[in-house]
């Protein structure tokens, strides 16, 4: 279990890809940083805007994620803005898995291609 509140709102993709957006596409969203361990987030009260982004990074920082619990409805008594917030972490915790899924199957998929290369 990971307890964090972070801001993921208007994060620009050169924000996660050290300054060119093209990068991104090269690079790990996590940068190579893996952990394993964490099935249960807690992101209390953090923002966020754009769910299946912050699915696909964290499916690569933290691809076992099975619970992500968000907004508590004591705490904030789901205001309009938890509402969204909550249905918007809802979101990420249904696509981290799949597109943990379809990481894993590219770096299979690679790894046997590199494997299969003739020695020249």
């Amino acid at each position: 279990m990971l307890g964090i509140v972070f801001d993921v709102r208007g994060s620009e993709p050169s924000q996660h890809a050290g300054g060119s957006g093209q990068a991104l596409t090269r690079t790990r969203p996590g940068r190579g940083v893996c952990n394993k361990s964490v099935e249960m987030l807690l992101v209390g009260n953090s923002p966020i805007e754009d769910a299946t982004r912050v699915a696909g990074i964290l499916s690569d920082v933290a691809p076992n994620v099975k619970s992500i619990d968000s907004w508590n409805e004591i705490t904030f008594r789901l205001s309009d803005e938890a509402y969204q917030m909550r249905a918007k972490w809802k979101t990420v915790q249904e696509w981290i898995g799949t597109f943990a899924s379809i990481r894993e199957e590219e770096r299979s998929w690679k790894s046997v291609d590199e494997s299969s290369q003739p020695v020249v």
